[in-house]
C-alpha cells in the first residue's frame, strides 16, 4: 500500500474497532490471521480472533481508537493509536483508560491482515522494533 492509502485503511481500521461491531473489524482480516498482544499467546484464525475483538468490545463498550500514525518501517508497518475506553461492561471495574497502543501489521495479497502483534508495553514494543518482526 501507498501511504495514503495506509493512512487510510488505518482510519477504517480504527473507525471499526470504534463502531462496537465485532464483524467490521474481522472484515479486516483474513481467514487464517493471527493476533496477539503483548507477546502472549496469539488468536489463529477468525473464530479465534472475533473472541478477542468481542470480549474486548463487551469489557470496554465505549472503546474508541484514534489513529496517531501509520508508517512503513524496516520491519514492517507499525500502526500508533491511542485507546480511550472505560471498563464498565459486565463485572467492570469502572475504570478509563487511555494508553497508546502499537501495533506490527502483516498483510495478504488481497489487503487483509494476516498477522497483527498489539503492545501497550513500550519497553517490549520498542524491544520488537528493534529485532525485527517476524
Amino acid at each position: 500500500m501507498n501511504p495514503a492509502e495506509l493512512k487510510a485503511f488505518a482510519e477504517e481500521y480504527a473507525a471499526a474497532w470504534s463502531s462496537k461491531n465485532s464483524a467490521n473489524v474481522l472484515a479486516l482480516h483474513s481467514e487464517n490471521s493471527r493476533l496477539s498482544v503483548n507477546d502472549g499467546e496469539p488468536a489463529i484464525g477468525k473464530d479465534a480472533i472475533r473472541k478477542v475483538i468481542v470480549d474486548f468490545m463487551q469489557g470496554y463498550p465505549d472503546l474508541h481508537i484514534q489513529v496517531n500514525d501509520v508508517v512503513e518501517e524496516r520491519t514492517g508497518t507499525v500502526f500508533y493509536c491511542n485507546v480511550f475506553a472505560t471498563n464498565s461492561g459486565p463485572g467492570g471495574t469502572g475504570e478509563k483508560i487511555n494508553m497508546e497502543v502499537q501495533e506490527f501489521w502483516r498483510f495478504d495479497d488481497n489487503g487483509k491482515f494476516i498477522q497483527i502483534e498489539a503492545y501497550d508495553n513500550p519497553e517490549k514494543f520498542n524491544r520488537r522494533l528493534k529485532h525485527g518482526f517476524a
